[in-house]
């Protein structure tokens, strides 16, 4: 070892020697994010790959990436309209035709190609090797002239060049299943110019196999997998009007009903959603299979989407505030035309349990009725009990994530009942559970008041000898009342001379 030109006899010895301190970031578990939309429609011109999906925080941005007067368009003007919306809305792109292969390079060393004659690379095409030699740039080439020269020299091997900005890409003429574009390499002969073109894993290229496409639910499972790699979890489902009154749209209710979580909106602009004898149309379909995760609307107008603008204002709750909750019935869709019903059709809408939006009074226009297809469940219930479950079992993972061991002991339960009843509080304060009046014969009022959850573990003592050896706690049971809503009333009222 080299004897140190510096020497300091006064340097101190370090405090490490005495007290240590190590700092460190605990992992912890964070909460799904249940706002997040997708609009699901054939009619946007989105990549094959993770890019069939893309995300929208104006209606600007999304103007500029959809044809205008498109179903994406207008179910994005239903969305943007409120006020009272999450801030990101998904579109996801279904495709209908078999797909092609592509590679789409990274950024083309265009001054590194200058004057090369001999270029060539190796590439798989369709899971054959194919080699590309004798390229040529003269000069100092433009992206578009290094593209021609590609076409050229690859329309023989069954691929197509273009320019895409600073980069290529590559498409193969065949398309649907056993397509296939590998990354570029380096070639037995000749100058090996795959780097330089951007055509290399190495230089951020991405490829994309082709396809051949399924029905709708099997694209939109390939749209949920699509966001979930963007780091966002869709939870909230809407299909293009062309999709309406279909069997894909009776498929996508199906599907969402086997999500965990997801709610669906599905709009019907069939005059036989109040035709009480038929049995067809979706609001019987959805109420007739119970399906809880499935909404319906009608609405006489196919160019609107009363369902984006009611998933909007039902998924912007925060539930961080109190007194967040609400009730969807009574509340405005802007931007949405009110439907010209009589009181018997809307009553046949109602007894389907499809929603609607209506012109009540002198000048109020409100959503009838605020529910789910399933009986007995309102639309604000599923949702504020989704994401109750969410925060309740994030909540409680994380006392594991967070504690060196959870001991199997009376105090190691206490810290997962206190964990529950951080987030029971939490749903008592923004509205979600509130204190329960019931009639008793023990108070002299002749009622009594539960609260609004109550925890009741059960005994650490009580657990079985495979229990303990398996882990696994005893069982916690919550007790929690919905606050719930008044939807109608009815007022007597005695006059006296």
């Amino acid at each position: 070892m080299p004897v140190s030109p510096v020497v300091c006899p006064k340097e101190p010895l370090s405090r490490d020697l005495d007290v240590s301190v190590s700092i460190s970031r605990p992992i912890t578990e964070i909460a799904t994010d249940m706002t997040m939309i997708c609009f699901v429609t054939p009619d946007v011109e989105f990549s094959a790959g993770n890019g069939r999906v893309q995300f929208f925080s104006t209606m600007k941005a999304l103007s500029a990436a959809v044809p205008a007067n498109s179903a994406a368009y207008w179910a994005g003007n239903a969305f943007f309209s409120r006020d009272d919306r999450p801030k990101t809305l998904a579109v996801g792109r279904v495709f209908t035709e078999p797909t092609a292969a592509e590679l789409t390079g990274g950024q083309v060393a265009l001054s590194g190609l200058a004057n090369v004659t001999e270029g060539a690379f190796d590439i798989e095409v369709n899971d054959a090797l194919v080699s590309v030699s004798g390229l040529s740039f003269n000069g100092t080439p433009t992206v578009a002239e290094v593209a021609e020269v590609l076409n050229t020299a690859m329309a023989s091997k069954g691929v197509t060049v273009a320019a895409s900005g600073n980069a290529l890409r590559l498409v193969t003429t065949q398309a649907g299943d056993g397509a296939s574009l590998g990354y570029a390499a380096a070639p037995s002969s000749g100058t090996d110019v795959s780097a330089l073109l951007g055509l290399t894993s190495a230089k951020a290229a991405s490829n994309i196999p082709g396809y051949t496409p399924g029905d709708l639910v099997s694209e939109i499972g390939l749209i949920q997998t699509a966001a979930r790699c963007a780091g966002n979890a869709v939870y909230g489902w809407a299909i293009d009007a062309q999709y309406r009154d279909t069997d894909e749209q009776k498929a996508v209710a199906d599907w969402a009903e086997g999500q965990s979580p997801a709610i669906f909106g599905a709009c019907t602009n069939a005059p036989n959603a109040y035709d009480t004898a038929n049995t067809t149309n979706i609001g019987y379909y959805a109420m007739n299979s119970g399906y809880r995760r499935t909404f319906t609307f009608y609405h006489d107008n196919p160019q609107v989407y009363p369902e984006m603008s009611y998933l909007a204002l039902a998924l912007s709750v925060n539930y961080a505030l109190n007194n967040s909750t609400l009730t969807m019935k009574f509340k405005q869709l802007p931007g949405i035309g009110t439907v010209p019903l009589t009181e018997t059709q809307l009553a046949a809408l109602e007894s389907r349990r499809i929603n609607t939006y209506v012109s009540i009074g002198n000048t109020s226009s409100v959503i009838r009725e605020g529910v789910q297809a399933a009986s007995d469940w309102f639309t604000d219930s599923l949702v504020n009990l989704d994401n109750y479950k969410e925060e309740l079992q994030v909540e409680v993972y994380n006392v594991f994530l967070r504690n060196k061991k959870v001991p199997y002991t009376q105090a190691g339960q206490n810290l997962l009942v206190s964990a529950a009843a951080k987030i029971n509080r939490r749903y008592t304060d923004n509205g979600t559970f509130a204190p329960r009046d019931v009639e008793s014969d023990n108070t002299e009022t002749g009622y009594d008041t539960l609260p609004a959850t109550s925890i009741t573990p059960a005994s650490v003592a009580g657990a079985t000898m495979s229990e303990r050896a398996a882990r696994i706690a005893p069982p916690i049971a919550i007790t929690a009342y919905e606050a719930g809503a008044f939807h109608s009333v009815a007022i007597a009222v005695s006059v006296y001379n």
